[in-house]
């Protein structure tokens, strides 16, 4: 079984981790395919007028032993602890939430904007086949680190993988970003979990490590249920009723912005996750993760790479 040359569909944490890990495997190859302008996933970071913003995943947890020191490199340099409650850690990327995934991802052979539409078997590889009718191939395995309903739609009808990415149900979440001058109140909260049927988070980016201190980048996602019902509403109207209610959530009346911006994450948060760490199709060769297959946490996508990782290593 040829193991030379693979192909990553994905340069979100999932795929940055594993590509960094396969890098140091000799004889291997990889190329990443990311479909957006940035890298990071759902760890991305807006940037408009000066400001920034994790509009993604807000932190992350580093709870098991070997991802930490996989990631322990890091640790002086791009990861860092935003805030400590009790035993438990909340971690950050500085200067921004993609600095990891970019960190990882230097000196691969990354290519953005390459939209995966299909992909296609001969004498034993693959071809890549994307939305700009452009292909690129052969290899000998790919891995898709996209959500659930994105792979499915990528992989043949034989993958065996295809019940259990049916099963899979994923949320969807609104996120706002606010940007101010001045800084907001010293009394608020650096983030707030409010129990509230619209906002579900409230944070203030700019007090994470590396961050400009000196302006306020406030950051508000919606409940993934309040999601649901407004999928396909109108941004700027969503953008505005989420804005009013943190208001009303933190009591106090927010100043003009410099910035506002809203995004629809249509795949946000796994309410079923498949249950086990990665999807693998060894006759096919071709292999989906994603944290969908553990859970929604930073961490479920560090640990699903790694089952890949595992079972890479086994064929060489």
């Amino acid at each position: 079984m040829r193991l030379n040359k693979v192909a990553i569909i994905g340069a979100g944490i999932s795929g940055a981790f594993l590509a960094k890990q396969l890098s140091t495997i000799a004889g291997i190859e990889v190329d990443v395919f990311e479909k957006s302008r940035g890298i990071g996933g759902r760890m991305s970071t807006r940037h408009g007028e000066g400001f920034s913003f994790d509009h993604g995943a807000q932190y992350f947890t580093l709870r098991d032993e070997n991802i930490r020191k996989m990631l322990s490199p890091h640790f002086d340099d791009v990861l860092k602890v935003w805030v400590t409650e009790g035993e438990k850690e909340f971690w950050s990327s500085a200067p921004q939430m993609n600095s990891l995934a970019k960190g990882l991802l230097q000196g691969a052979n990354v290519h953005l904007q390459c939209e995966v539409s299909s992909l296609s078997r001969a004498a034993g590889q693959w071809v890549i086949h994307f939305k700009d009718q452009t292909s690129r191939g052969p290899y000998d395995w790919v891995v898709s680190t996209a959500p659930a309903p994105q792979t499915s739609k990528i992989f043949p009808s034989e993958f065996n993988g295809h019940q259990d990415m049916r099963q899979v149900r994923i949320s969807p979440c609104f996120a706002v970003m606010l940007g101010f001058s001045e800084k907001l109140p010293s009394s608020l909260p650096v983030y707030l979990k409010p129990e509230n049927a619209i906002v579900g988070w409230i944070a203030q980016n700019n007090s994470k490590p590396g961050r400009n201190q000196t302006q306020s980048c406030l950051v508000i996602q919606s409940t993934n249920s309040w999601a649901v019902q407004n999928l396909e509403s109108d941004l700027e109207l969503l953008k505005t009723l989420l804005s009013r209610e943190s208001e009303e959530i933190l009591q106090i009346k927010f100043p003009e912005s410099q910035y506002s911006s809203i995004h629809r994450w249509r795949y946000a948060n796994t309410e079923s996750p498949v249950g086990r760490p990665a999807l693998i199709d060894s006759g096919l060769q071709l292999i989906a993760c994603g944290d969908w297959c553990l859970g929604a946490r930073v961490e479920a996508a560090l640990l699903s790479a790694q089952s890949v990782l595992d079972h890479f290593k086994s064929l060489r």
